[in-house]
């Protein structure tokens, strides 16, 4: 809640599980044993685990947006098939958790980037500003410099800003609203952005429709009517409306019921739209009426009239109403979900660079913050913000694998002495943790719906139940460290041993579907990877070739793609000169990347089975990933990952 005098209690769940382990025939193997010194709430964890994927960490000590109201006489202390009736449709997220000098807020940026990513899918070409980017100047510059010349007389603009608040009064009786960016300062108004300031900025923009949405405390909006009957604006007409959270005298909540990780607001909003709730005459649009409307009716019956949202027409709207479109039914294509550049074309363009000062041990990035990455040394975890170019948090820990939940909101970590922990990574606080069965752990993967973690060991793999909080026996009878595991599309488990030992079982059946002995014309497995859907394996293999009469030998590093649901191979060839240290797939798993201690990064197409590029270094490359949609790439040496980003260059053809 954005509301210090309402707090949620915690109940604390207690997690006894025992892990059996069953042979291919079916039969129990044995007790592998409990989960034990459990910390947190196991209960904690699963809300984190369901909640929205692009929720923030709710807060135990809850915050209101605003409300902070000064007195200006004393010194401040159309059809559902047309979704093309716009030409281009743009967006600006505004959120800001991080004040320099007002309370910190605990879902704001997370608000704007459920909105981000809603407005995404519905065709809106996004800008975003959070944090400490969302100063007074970007805000300013972003609307007049960025939207004011790409909106065009056919286009339709929303502005979301999700943040504090503040309310001027005014010695005629009336009110003037404020938004306050990250460097606002809670006395000086000069320092914030007034309604009368944002709607001179978007003059210059010539959309013909034009909706701001505001998650923030304040009033006197400078509303001009009740806001129009729906209907399309065309010609000459320009419709300019807002749509606040909250009215005059109001606090706006910061958060609703645990587990749903948005404002009360922004909760129902993302509701209204996503699943047209908000459709009172069911002809598969939402207008601004309409939205207004279900917002005013929903938020308030949800806080007991404590939070009544406003909504209306601005000065300079003439006619008309806001649309939100549906997306014209169409296939989907793989360019819509991610960076699909052609391999002939890419360019790497250098973005960032994390130094450590401790060895790095891996590197993933988060499979829904596309920019956020998480490095794992042998000393501390840090989460950072590839786009911002700052920390989200670092805590000490000594991992051996990390693995992020299919949500992107929870990272699990596990250490070599079998420690599991549970991270928010918008907090950066230990959820819940608890130690394994298995002494010794090597590798862990989440489930597709994030239910199950799968847990690599010595000589063994096993299986828990997250959700259900029971266990699932698995085949137990690799020989060796169980160096990856990974769950497949089918309900498949590929568990990968250093004994040059991958096995494929089904979690239904509990039965061992194929098994490959890599040893039969390989020596040493030293890199596994998988795509994101789970559907290929890739391998980097070392071939030792003796000379004995020479008294020499010879080393060839390989690459195995394997189809995971099948086991067989698809391609095997010779990739670089030194062991293979890391491989990654690109999301559209057409291409990935190999890196060795050969010191080069290699980029393969395995659609036409070739090379099409090589980055060298100064340094052995021992990690390589690929953002989740495909617009970043993460190299690591001993001390130092570096992040680039994809792009098209074509000025050499």
């Amino acid at each position: 809640m954005r509301c210090p005098w309402l707090s949620l209690i915690l109940v604390v769940s207690v997690l006894v599980p025992v892990f059996s382990c069953i042979t291919p025939s079916g039969e129990f193997y044995g007790i592998v044993g409990t989960f034990s010194n459990e910390q947190g709430s196991h209960k904690d964890l699963i809300a984190l685990l369901k909640s929205s994927a692009s929720g923030s960490a709710s807060s135990d000590t809850s915050v209101m947006r605003g409300i902070r109201r000064t007195s200006s006489s004393a010194p401040p202390s159309t059809q559902a098939g047309s979704a093309m009736n716009y030409s281009k449709k743009y967006a600006v997220a505004i959120g800001i958790d991080d004040y320099r000098y007002w309370p910190k807020l605990g879902n704001a940026r997370n608000d704007a980037f459920a909105m981000e990513q809603l407005l995404k899918s519905l065709g809106y070409t996004i800008f975003h500003l959070y944090d400490r980017q969302a100063t007074r100047d970007n805000i300013q510059s972003m609307l007049v410099d960025i939207i004011g010349s790409k909106a065009d007389i056919n286009d339709s603009v929303v502005i979301f800003y999700a943040g504090h608040g503040q309310t001027l009064d005014l010695d005629n009786g009336q009110s003037l609203g404020y938004i306050v960016p990250v460097e606002g300062k809670t006395t000086e108004y000069g320092t914030m952005i007034s309604m009368t300031n944002l709607l001179d900025w978007s003059r210059v923009i010539k959309a013909r429709e034009m909706l701001f949405i505001m998650d923030s405390c304040y009033s006197g909006t400078g509303k001009l009517s009740d806001i129009s009957l729906k209907e399309t604006s065309s010609g000459d007409c320009k419709s300019r409306q807002i749509i606040t959270a909250g009215q005059k005298d109001q606090q706006v909540f910061d958060s609703t019921e645990k587990g749903v990780r948005h404002s009360v607001f922004t909760n129902l909003l993302i509701e209204a739209i996503a699943d047209r709730a908000a459709d009172s005459d069911n002809d598969g649009l939402v207008a601004g009426s309409e939205l207004g409307s279900f917002l005013k009716q929903k938020v308030s019956d949800s806080t007991s009239r404590l939070q009544v949202p406003d909504y209306g027409d601005l000065p300079g709207h003439t006619c008309g109403d806001y649309m939100f479109y549906p997306m014209q039914t169409r296939e989907i294509e793989e360019s819509d979900l991610y960076c699909d550049l052609s391999p002939e074309f890419i360019s790497f363009e250098f973005y960032n660079r994390i130094d450590t000062t401790s060895e790095i041990q891996t590197i993933i990035f988060n499979p829904v913050y596309s920019s956020h990455i998480a490095v794992a040394t042998s000393t501390e975890i840090i989460v950072w913000d590839t786009d911002l170019d700052e920390e989200v948090f670092r805590s000490a820990a000594n991992p051996a694998d990390i693995a992020f939940s299919p949500n992107g909101e929870c990272i699990a970590t596990v250490d070599y002495g079998g420690k599991i922990s549970f991270y928010d990574i918008l907090t950066g606080k230990i959820v819940f943790s608890t130690d394994s069965p298995i002494s010794k752990i090597y590798s862990l993967d989440f489930s597709p719906n994030a239910g199950k973690l799968a847990i690599g060991g010595v000589d063994k793999a096993i299986v828990w139940d997250i959700m259900a909080n029971l266990p699932q026996p698995v085949v137990c009878d690799h020989k060796g460290n169980i160096s990856s595991v990974h769950f497949t599309s089918s309900s498949g488990l590929f568990t990968v041993s250093d004994e040059m030992t991958s096995k494929l079982w089904n979690l239904n059946t509990q039965q061992e579907m194929k098994r490959i002995d890599e040893s039969s014309d390989m020596n040493e497995l030293i890199s596994t990877a998988f795509s994101a859907d789970g559907t290929l394996m890739a391998l980097g293999v070392k071939q030792v070739n003796l000379d004995l009469m020479r008294n020499s030998r010879t080393d060839l590093e390989f690459v195995r793609i394997r189809d995971t649901d099948t086991g067989d191979d698809i391609w095997t060839f010779e990739a670089h000169g030194q062991a293979i240290s890391s491989l990654a797939f690109h999301p559209n798993k057409h291409y990935f990347a190999s890196a060795s201690l050969d010191k080069d990064i290699r980029f393969w197409d395995g659609r036409d089975r070739k090379q099409f590029k090589v980055i060298p270094n100064d340094s052995p490359v021992k990690e390589v990933c690929f953002s989740s949609n495909g617009c970043l790439f993460a190299s690591a040496t001993a001390n130092r990952v570096t992040v680039w980003k994809l792009t098209e260059d074509r000025s050499f053809r």
